[in-house]
């Protein structure tokens, strides 16, 4: 039997800090918003989602390891909407002319990145909660792919 080789994603997550299971998580969910409000150039709230995106997917996987299997698939998910968000929006400033292939070929990796670790939860994940991820996993895919697709059109 042929042996394949799982190559894991060379990308970095940062520290995710305060976790959804803290009490004060609740001051940092309000930081996030405030500070994404606050952003008015579009290449800097995407690259601000991105981090948002990387420190909740990570977040998700400590929770995991904690036995927290609810609170981890949650947490994965709302990561997920903001690494959508920030593809859209790199997308959508490169078809606008603005060059933003260097957070394109970011988003691809970063993509790739959750992928491998949205795999894992699935693993790990049991009855709805596994079909939540699976529904996660689909639209990251579809994300990643459109993160591709930009970079390649990308001038």
């Amino acid at each position: 039997p042929q042996e394949i080789m799982i190559r894991e994603v060379q990308y970095y997550l940062p520290y995710p800090g305060v976790l959804p299971d803290s009490k004060l998580y609740v001051l940092k969910m309000v930081r996030d918003k405030v500070s994404l409000w606050t952003i008015l150039d579009g290449e800097k709230k995407a690259r601000k989602e991105l981090l948002y995106a990387d420190k909740r997917i990570n977040a998700a996987m400590f929770l995991l390891d904690g036995g927290k299997e609810t609170l981890a698939v949650t947490t994965a998910t709302k990561g997920e909407k903001y690494l959508e968000s920030s593809i859209n929006r790199a997308a959508k400033l490169s078809k606008e002319g603005k060059d933003t292939k260097s957070l394109l070929a970011t988003l691809v990796t970063a993509s790739a990145k959750h992928l491998e670790l949205l795999d894992v939860l699935q693993a790990k994940a049991t009855g709805a909660r596994k079909d939540v991820i699976v529904t996660v996993v689909e639209s990251t895919k579809v994300a990643h792919e459109n993160a591709e697709q930009a970079l390649l059109e990308a001038k």
